[in-house]
């Protein structure tokens, strides 16, 4: 005999499932409230939860009018999803846009569909859901998918149901609910029961996220200079002495540089410490963007910054150093002081085979910069 499920008690268990999910997701949310996307996500998952209340309601004589508002808010379910993936990446809520599409979901049909019938407006809530999910899906993909491992199964899934919506409304479109093929793959069974994975998959994975980029942040903060963003004095020692060593394996050649901002004491004194973080904030982001994605830069203490050059030898290492100079004296910072230009000192040491320790290249680098500095500043030297 075949299997047989209900569609109203199907509905039950997949409202009573996406309440759960959704509530577990917003205590979640709660706890972690200072994160914005997390609170997008919660009112997504409250959505969800509504939209169910409202087609179960919509079943009952003079309501029919309901089905159309529950439609709206499963769009405003991925809508909120899609906009709490904006804000994971940094971007603007774009509100807008998610409470217009909802809008337009519920206006339309009631406006347009007198009397109402059982599918009423429905292809354009397909397309207008499976629009989200594709823009969600989008976002998780570039803003973490290779970063977090979640952010790629929320891609997936996504995109996943928004494919899925696409062909159940282009399904519906060229044929009608009755036809045999839009039911065994499109019908409302088949469609909750989506719905229902997709709500699990995400409320989970959307908590496993928030939990992974609070780590990365922890580890983040670990090894990285809170001000700069660079490496802090410790995580590049251990980076820097695991790549001497494989570099001395090959006899490759390596290069230090010992950066210090010339008279940043008085920077700090004449234009105030806000102004004086804001140079390093600066000066640290130009010489990360200077250098090679394979090179070290840390803030080795107060003003002083320390770059590790693998496989550049002195003549290279003194090109890149004077183009540091260069781009430091070009920052200009406007203050109720005036005009604040910095400047940068660099010292270079070089071991042509990578036969030095650390210590000792770090120490000829830091000589060659008081050298520098004792020349009359702004200026690059070479250890002797």
């Amino acid at each position: 005999m075949a299997f047989q499920i209900d569609l109203n008690t199907l509905m039950l268990c997949s409202m009573l499932v996406t309440a759960t999910c959704g509530v577990l997701f917003l205590l979640e949310a709660w706890r972690r409230r200072e994160i914005a996307s997390s609170l997008w996500w919660g009112i997504g998952f409250a959505c969800s939860t509504v939209s169910l209340l409202f087609y179960i309601a919509s079943s009952a004589p003079q309501l029919d009018w309901l089905g159309p508002v529950g439609n709206g808010f499963v769009v405003a379910t991925m809508s909120f999803i899609w906009v709490g993936a904006r804000s994971f990446n940094g971007r603007s809520a774009a509100i807008v846009p998610a409470l217009v599409g909802p809008f337009l979901v519920i206006i339309v049909p009631l406006l347009m569909s007198r009397p109402l019938v059982a599918w009423s407006g429905a292809v354009p809530f397909f397309f207008v859901f499976s629009l989200f999910s594709l823009m969600a899906g989008f976002e998780f993909w570039r803003g973490g998918a290779n970063r977090y491992q979640n952010a790629m199964i929320l891609a997936v899934t996504s995109s996943f149901n928004g494919l899925y919506y696409a062909g159940r409304g282009t399904v519906l479109w060229l044929t009608s609910p009755d036809h045999p093929f839009f039911i065994a793959y499109f019908g409302s069974k088949v469609a909750t029961i989506e719905v229902m994975l997709l709500i699990l998959i995400s409320s989970f994975t959307l908590v496993a996220l928030g939990r992974e980029q609070t780590e990365m942040a922890l580890r983040r903060a670990a090894t990285h200079d809170v001000l700069t963003d660079v490496l802090n004095r410790r995580e590049f020692i251990s980076r820097a002495e695991q790549l001497l060593q494989r570099l001395a394996l090959t006899r490759a050649p390596v290069t230090v540089l010992v950066m210090d901002l010339d008279f940043f004491k008085k920077i700090n004194d004449t234009y105030g410490h806000p102004v004086g973080d804001q140079v390093l904030v600066m000066f640290a982001a130009m010489a990360k963007s200077t250098i090679r994605g394979s090179d070290l830069l840390c803030r080795h203490g107060g003003e002083e910054f320390v770059i590790f050059l693998p496989g550049v030898g002195q003549r290279r290492a003194i090109d890149i150093a004077e183009s540091i100079r260069a781009r430091c004296a070009e920052i200009a910072i406007v203050t109720e002081r005036g005009t604040l230009r910095p400047t940068i000192s660099i010292g270079v040491a070089s071991a042509p085979f990578s036969q030095r320790d650390l210590p000792s290249l770090i120490a000829e680098a830091d000589e060659a910069l008081y050298l520098a500095k004792s020349e009359g500043r702004n200026r690059v030297a070479t250890a002797a």
